[in-house]
């Protein structure tokens, strides 16, 4: 075992108390540890001065010996053996663990401070990056698609607002989901400049316990559906669905749905009709057949205004949790 690595166990054990002033006096183990009451010696871990890879070293150092205590036990008292076969008495192992437990914990707080500072450094070379290379690809950026960088959070992750101006959607023509491509573009480029596509990969489902876990991430606001309720109050409701309601099998209509999801991952506008129940059509068709006849009706009047079905709406009914 290390020297250095047994030194510093050994000062750290000699530094805790007895638990009580009436404790009697520990056995002399043959142990390089010594007792852990010993008065002498000072801490060699410097926890509060030292760095993240600093504290990452010496717990992996300290982590096998740790594992490798043998428990042992000789006259219904126990204790363990290290390592070198060495003898350690019995609060040893849990004194190590102790240890480690601080070192674990003053690495998770330098490791939030790092992903925060990393994150916060690149929030501006993202911005920029992202201008340049609209100007060079305008297609791949359309033009009623933004995106707002709002704030890096305390895990270093960049958290962005989404915004679509619904009118200029219906004037373009394009297709809803272009909307999700840009934005994974923006995380590809967030993720190459923080490192964390990096540390993802290294830190994958077999590292479980690890301490970064993962690197800064790309993080989403609801998106911001703008001139949404202007154009819901001033088009849909006043013209579409007038136009709507009066066509055959209009009359066994309950509501016309106009909803929009707002999470970037299930983005969608939807817009469906529901119906009456036991209703009977004027036109004397059967329930099925009309009522899928009239939502044929409705797709086309839609799409006079620009809307296209599995283009910038769908009629699922899913709704945002």
């Amino acid at each position: 075992m290390d020297n250095l690595i047994k030194n510093i166990l050994k000062t750290y054990i000699n530094e805790q108390e007895p638990d009580s002033e009436n404790a009697e006096d520990p056995i002399d183990y043959d142990s390089e540890y010594q007792n852990p009451y010993a008065e002498e010696l000072t801490r060699e871990i410097d926890i509060d001065n030292s760095n993240l890879k600093e504290l990452t070293d010496w717990y992996y150092k300290i982590y096998p010996i740790y594992n490798g205590l043998d428990s042992v036990w000789v006259n219904n008292q126990g204790y363990f053996k290290d390592p070198d076969g060495k003898k350690l008495d019995g609060s040893s192992k849990n004194q190590i663990r102790i240890l480690m437990g601080l070192l674990w914990d003053e690495m998770g707080l330098l490791a939030k401070e790092y992903k925060f500072n990393r994150g916060s450094s690149m929030v501006g070379t993202v911005e920029q990056y992202m201008d340049n290379h609209r100007k060079s690809h305008p297609t791949l950026y359309p033009e009623w698609f933004t995106v707002e960088f709002l704030e890096v959070d305390i895990h270093g992750d960049l958290i962005i607002k989404p915004i679509v101006d619904v009118v200029k959607l219906l004037e373009s023509g394009d297709n809803l989901r272009d909307a999700i491509r840009l934005k994974n573009q923006i995380k590809s480029i967030w993720g190459r400049l923080t490192g964390g596509e990096a540390v993802k990969y290294k830190f994958n489902n077999k590292y479980k316990s690890s301490l970064y876990g993962r690197g800064p991430q790309l993080k989403s606001t609801y998106v911001e559906m703008k001139g949404l309720k202007e154009y819901i109050k001033n088009v849909f409701n006043k013209e579409i669905k007038k136009k709507i309601k009066v066509q055959p099998g209009g009359e066994c209509v309950h509501s016309i749905v106009f909803r929009a999801r707002k999470s970037l991952r299930s983005m969608e506008f939807q817009i469906y009709p529901t119906f009456k129940r036991n209703c009977v059509s004027r036109s004397g068709h059967g329930e099925y057949y009309m009522q899928r006849e009239f939502k044929r009706t409705m797709s086309k009047i839609l799409e006079e205004y620009g809307w296209k079905m599995g283009v910038n709406y769908t009629d699922e009914t899913g709704k945002d949790d």
